[in-house]
């Protein structure tokens, strides 16, 4: 009996160290500061470095529009990521008149070396960008768009800026600890959130915020006058579908879900580029001009097509 307890206990820390490591672990071979850039797209570009409120230097990618009364949108990559995955995104959305900002987030690409978070600290990085642009165009109209990690620090840090007036989502989730326990259900099969104890007894050791630090659902309130469109994968082995569904259903409108069937985490763009980036830049097109959201109080939410592996909706239908 005594020794199936010790085995129990010794399990259950072991998941919890498990856990912590892989949530945690960031080889140094995952920060690449060599990669594609915007000179290989042939859009303009000039790097900028700016400093986050905590006093971490960025670098940041800036396409300048031809016309200097743009609108701005801010892409913001993923949790082990770099700008270069948006890229595809960025370069579109500067193809459409958009004046572009594509920061890497602190310790990743060429921004500053040192520790990360899931968004606790991200969103100071974004704050950075956000501020230079209040500093340099206090006039324009900004959008954001973000992926996983990049789309939760979109959702609560955008809301606290009045210029921010249009946020896209893909494959964000609603809180830190609902991805852990997402991931360790899809593992053994079983109610993950048991094992959040333990995990956040050796997440301690690592110096990183808590995991109820890192809840984009709670900043729902501030969404109100902006625009979200949130995009999520039906597919998703890493955040929850319902995690999309879930910030949806929170959001003020006017409001836009599109869950993609058959897509993996943050797939959407790799089902149909040429859609997926027609279908964000027609958001951005509806509700950044003039300042803000349209006149329209609602808008429509996107419904699976059966058979489809996509959905069937252009804004303004």
């Amino acid at each position: 009996m005594g020794a199936a307890l010790g085995i129990g206990v010794l399990s259950y820390l072991f998941g919890g160290l498990f856990v912590s490591w892989r949530l945690n672990r960031f080889p140094a071979g995952m920060r690449k500061r060599f990669g594609m850039s915007p000179w290989e797209l042939q859009v303009p570009v000039e790097s900028l470095r700016l400093v986050s409120r905590d006093g971490v230097e960025l670098d940041v990618w800036h396409m300048p529009a031809a016309r200097a009364d743009a609108p701005l949108v801010v892409a913001l990559h993923g949790y082990r990521g770099d700008r270069s995955e948006v890229l595809g995104i960025s370069s579109y959305l500067w193809r459409s008149g958009y004046d572009v900002l594509v920061p890497d987030f602190r310790g990743r690409g060429n921004s500053q070396p040192g520790r990360i978070s899931m968004g606790a600290w991200e969103v100071n990085d974004l704050a950075a960008v956000l501020d230079w642009v209040r500093a340099t165009r206090p006039d324009v109209a900004v959008g954001v768009v973000g992926y996983s990690m990049g789309a939760a620090v979109a959702l609560m840090e955008a809301g606290r800026h009045p210029n921010v007036k249009a946020i896209v989502s893909d494959c964000a989730y609603a809180t830190q600890a609902g991805v852990l326990t997402y991931g360790v259900q899809r593992l053994i099969r079983l109610r993950g959130d048991f094992i959040l104890p333990a995990a956040a007894l050796f997440h301690r050791g690592y110096r990183r915020p808590g995991f109820g630090e890192v809840t984009p659902i709670a900043h729902a309130d501030e969404w109100r006058g902006k625009a979200l469109f949130f995009i999520g994968a039906t597919n998703d082995q890493t955040v929850s579908p319902d995690d999309t569904r879930r910030l949806f259903e929170a959001a003020p409108e006017p409001k836009v879900l599109w869950m993609v069937r058959g897509a993996g985490h943050c797939g959407a763009y790799f089902q149909d580029r040429p859609r997926y980036c027609r279908l964000v830049a027609q958001f951005f097109e509806r509700y950044l001009p003039e300042g803000g959201p349209g006149a329209r109080e609602t808008s429509p939410v996107m419904e699976e097509t059966a058979g489809q592996g996509r959905t069937e909706w252009e804004p303004g239908r």
